[in-house]
């Protein structure tokens, strides 16, 4: 039996070009503040890793800012895609693969919503482990199930909500957690929740 999280890079691999075509190359608003937060104070020198980069939007962005973004993305497809522009891009699947390296910000804009709860909290506890000590991780979730729309073909999302994923967060190791919960600008599709938090700090808090 195929696991879910296959059928789901199978689904990208697959789907590329038309998920592409399929999305659109303007941050919104809330995208660019989360990043603008994740940023805030990191040096330009900073080590970044992106994982489940896509189309690449959300790496270009930092880059106009200054910074330097290793990009990553386990569907090969996406990953020759983004290496026509970005040679160093890397595949990594972030579930069966290790990180070699540790970095001072680590992004995934929506990614963990392709994982089971317990595959999230193994991921991450492995990014936890390839954060510097005061490294910070930027994630976003929603998610709906298995699902077929801009693609034709299943993908899984699991759906999370605040309280679970910051107790999985807090589990993993995590601190000064920030939590901001955005409507979803399609109709009846489940809240975004655009998270921040750091490897060594105290607070824990949502906006």
């Amino acid at each position: 039996m195929i696991d879910t999280n296959d059928k789901t890079i199978q689904a990208y691999d697959h789907g590329s070009a038309e998920y592409s075509a399929a999305t659109s190359q303007d941050l919104s608003q809330s995208i660019e503040a989360w990043l603008d937060i994740a940023v805030d104070h990191l040096p330009q020198a900073s080590k970044i890793l992106e994982i489940g980069s896509g189309t690449g939007k959300d790496a270009h962005y930092l880059e106009s800012m200054g910074y330097s973004v290793e990009r990553s993305d386990a569907a090969p497809a996406f990953v020759a895609q983004l290496q026509r522009h970005y040679p160093t891009t890397r595949t990594l699947n972030i579930l069966t693969e290790p990180i070699a390296t540790v970095y001072d910000l680590i992004l995934a804009n929506a990614v963990l919503l392709y994982f089971s709860p317990a595959q999230c909290q193994t991921i991450l506890g492995k990014l936890h482990g390839a954060l510097t000590p005061h490294g910070r991780l930027a994630l976003t979730l929603n998610g709906e199930k298995v699902i077929n729309r801009k693609l034709g073909l299943p993908r899984y999302f699991c759906y999370w909500q605040a309280d679970p994923i910051r107790n999985l967060l807090v589990t993993s190791g995590y601190t000064d957690i920030a939590i901001t919960v955005v409507p979803d600008n399609r109709q009846n599709k489940p809240d975004w929740l655009l998270i921040h938090a750091n490897k060594a700090n105290k607070d824990v808090h949502e906006d």
